[in-house]
Order: structure tokens, then sequence, then C-alpha cells
């Protein structure tokens, strides 16, 4: 391999552990999970405001009521005093605060029916949010799994990649077999040239074989 692969697969390696890295399963489902917080916090901020309003409006309706009421039971005792004139300004009064109750009932109508659509939305963010929040575990734990069998994977495929290194080794091998078989040559070389060799075939005619050694101990044994 040149020093040019090297350095491609060394960028190629480099820039897939990047990628690699900036892809998260788990860590994105988890922003998703936060955003739903988000949203929740500023609907519930929306829906406290609302409530606010709707409280304002709802006492505006009660005090016209209360008028209202007041204004008829003061036209009762005008006209039990027969004085039809303060009665008839005590109706026009009721007719006043009567209109301004209706108008404010319509507003608290349409109020409660704002904030009734608004805590239904509010409650389905809350069932989502928990709903992602159990499954982000589960997406960690299979995206844990996937990264190992993607690990197992790559290094199954580097084993594969790594034969010219295992000629390489076995080259190496080769070369230490031919640096042994030089060296014994050069140790037997240099016993002629000292004149042990020689030696050692005199030596072997002396030598009996331990055959022939056993077969004399046996025929004097038996008194062959």
């Amino acid at each position: 391999m040149s020093i040019l692969d090297r350095i491609g697969r060394f960028l190629a390696g480099t820039t897939n552990d990047a990628l690699d890295k900036l892809a998260d399963p788990g860590r994105d489902a988890r922003q998703i999970v936060r955003e739903l917080e988000d949203q929740i916090g500023k609907a519930n901020s929306s829906l406290l405001d609302a409530e606010a309003e709707f409280e304002v409006i709802r006492s505006k309706k009660e005090a016209a009521d209360a008028d209202a009421a007041k204004w008829q039971a003061s036209a009762e005792r005008a006209v039990k005093a027969g004085d039809d004139g303060l009665a008839r300004e005590c109706l026009a009064k009721v007719e006043e605060a009567e209109k301004l109750a209706s108008g404010y009932a319509s507003s608290v109508a349409s109020f409660e029916s704002t904030l009734k659509d608004l805590r239904s939305r509010i409650q389905d963010l809350k069932r989502q949010r928990d709903g992602y929040a159990q499954r982000t575990d589960l997406i960690e734990a299979r995206s844990h799994v996937a990264i190992a069998q993607q690990t197992a994977a790559a290094a199954i495929t580097d084993i594969g990649a790594a034969s010219n290194l295992a000629g390489d080794f076995s080259k190496l091998e080769e070369g230490v077999l031919k640096q042994e078989a030089r060296a014994a040559a050069a140790t037997r070389m240099a016993d002629q040239d000292s004149g042990k060799s020689l030696q050692n075939r005199v030596d072997a005619l002396n030598k009996t074989s331990s055959i022939d050694d056993r077969l004399a101990a046996l025929k004097q044994q038996v008194g062959a």
C-alpha cells in the first residue's frame, strides 16, 4: 500500500468518524422532548394570561348583573312608593346594566370555548411529550445496538482488508527462516574450517549403536 493510499484511508476514516459523531438519534430525540417542554411552557403561560383575562370579564359581567338586580329592586320600591318617574329612571339603569352584562356574557362564552380548546391542546402536547420521553430510552438503546453492529461489521471488514498485512507478515517469517538457515550454514562452514567436522566423523567411528549394545547384552544373558 502506497503512502497516498494510507493518507486517503486516514482522511476517509476521519470524515466518516466525524459524520458518525454528528448522527445521534438519542440526542435528537431528547431535543424533541425539550422542544415540546418549551412549547408546553409557552402554552401554559398563554393559558394563564387568558384565564386572568377571563376572570376579569366574568367579574365585570357579574358586576353588571348585580347592577341590573340592584336597579330592578330600586324600580320596584319606586313603584310601591307611587313614584313612576323614579321607577322609569331605575328601569333605564336596569336596561343599561343588562345590555352591558349581555355583552360580557358573550365574551365569557367565547373565552370559555377558547380556554377549553387551549387546555385540550396543552394536554395533547403533554401526552406527546410523555410518549416521546418514554420512547427516547428505546431510541437510545437501539442506537447503541446499531453502533455496536456497525463497529463489529467494520472490524470484520478491517480483518478482510488486512490480508495484505498477513502476506507481509508471512514474508517476514520467511525472512527469519532464511536468516536462520544462513546462520546454520555459516556454523557448518566454521566447523569444517576448524576441523571440528572431521573430528566428529572420527569420533563417530568409535561409537556403537545402542541396538548393538542391547544385542550383545542379550546374547550374554541367554548364553548364546
